[in-house]
């Protein structure tokens, strides 16, 4: 900034001590424009004190917050920069817990559904055997009922054949008489079952 300032008043010097509008040069063109040559050199100096003090009375202290502030908000930035990478490290681990505590629970209802079925099976084949045993026990106890009535058949048939023979015993039996004794004989039967 100071080295444009100076080649701007250098070149400005410059063309008005050398030449007039007209490209002609002009005496006392310098004197008219800017006086004395000590003034010019006072004002120069003025000039260049001012930029000086300027320049440490403004644009230092200017410049010094400007760095502290760019400073501060670099040092905010790779706060932020850090919290927020170290945000998705947490998120990128609460996903791995999510994704094995899902794979756990799916684990886990499939270990159930599998265990269901065998519980499942396991009654259906209880239930079968006792469906199976209690056939079979109904069976005997169906065959031992009949076996049961058979013999008691046989003995009341027993029962009525000796009643029939001490009745016929008993008295004489003509033929009239035996077909009555065998008549009622069949007609207890018939009663009987």
């Amino acid at each position: 900034m100071k080295k444009k300032i100076g080649i701007f008043l250098a070149t400005i010097f410059f063309l008005t001590s050398t030449t007039s509008c007209s490209g002609q040069p002009v005496e006392g063109m310098f004197e008219k424009i800017f006086g004395s040559w000590q003034s010019l050199v006072i004002q120069l100096i003025a000039t260049f004190l001012m930029i000086v003090l300027v320049g440490v009375l403004l644009f230092k202290p200017v410049r010094e917050v400007l760095t502290k502030r760019k400073e501060y908000i670099a040092n905010q930035i790779s706060a932020a920069d850090s919290i927020v990478s170290k945000a998705k490290i947490k998120e990128q681990e609460a996903d791995a817990r999510l994704d094995s505590i899902e794979n756990e629970a799916k684990m886990m209802i499939e270990q159930a559904k599998k265990n269901v079925e065998v519980i499942k099976d396991n009654a259906n084949k209880e239930i079968e055997q006792t469906k199976k045993e209690q056939h079979e026990l109904l069976a005997k106890q169906l065959e031992q009922e009949k076996e049961k009535a058979k013999e008691e058949i046989r003995k009341e048939i027993v029962n009525v054949a000796l009643e029939a023979t001490s009745a016929i015993l008993e008295r004489e039996v003509n033929e009239s008489d035996n077909s009555k004794i065998v008549e009622d004989f069949i007609k207890d039967i018939n009663t009987d079952e």
